[in-house]
């Protein structure tokens, strides 16, 4: 199953009342694929201004889940420049983790459980990039350092992304397991991967 997607921002909830169609809430049964939209009025705001509202209901195969989904844009004055918008993610980020009851926070481009993916062609090892019939492709996506925090992700070796990864560092990637086994054919993953590269990349997982 996968969750409505709109543009924007995805927070999850409980307790959002009654939706319609109200099938789901009456059977308790898990939403099915589709908007059942919240019948009661609703507004979303951030830091006290109103946001663009694009949807507030269930959330497709989950029990009682709702979703919202919203828009916020950064201010003219931020977006005018990189080290601006960097600023302000990190500022939100500090803002969202300081709220109480919140064990992690993190940014990602691409929303989770949704059925959009991004794929970008790689190759093992350094120099310039091969012809494409010697490439291949992998779904990723950026995210923030505590994301396998937020998302419960379990890091099976060496280490993910710090705030010491930036503009002024060597590039770096995390792959995941199948990635790894696929790509470089690790039989043990006790045994490190630090130091291969990908794209000219080093490459972390």
């Amino acid at each position: 199953m996968a969750a409505i997607c709109r543009p924007g921002v995805v927070a999850y909830l409980t307790g959002g009342g009654p939706v319609n169609p109200a099938g789901p809430l009456a059977t308790g049964g898990p939403a099915p694929n589709g908007a059942s939209s919240a019948a009661l009025p609703y507004s979303i705001s951030v830091g006290g201004q109103p946001a663009t509202q694009y949807y507030l209901g269930l959330t497709p195969g989950f029990v009682g889940l709702y979703q919202a989904n919203f828009g916020s844009a950064l201010s003219p004055k931020v977006m005018a420049s990189p080290p601006g918008i960097r600023l302000a993610y990190r500022q939100l980020l500090g803002r969202v983790a300081a709220i109480p009851g919140v064990r992690s926070a993190a940014i990602t481009s691409l929303v989770p459980l949704g059925v959009e993916d991004v794929e970008i062609p790689f190759w093992p090892g350094a120099g310039p990039q091969p012809a494409q019939d010697r490439t291949t492709s992998a779904m990723f996506s950026i995210v923030t350092p505590d994301y396998p925090g937020a998302m419960h992700i379990p890091l099976l070796r060496g280490r993910f992304f710090t705030d010491q990864d930036n503009l002024a560092s060597p590039p770096v990637v995390a792959i995941d397991e199948v990635l790894a086994r696929h790509v470089f054919g690790d039989r043990d993953l006790g045994v490190a991967t630090l130091g291969r590269r990908s794209n000219g990349r080093d490459v972390i997982d």
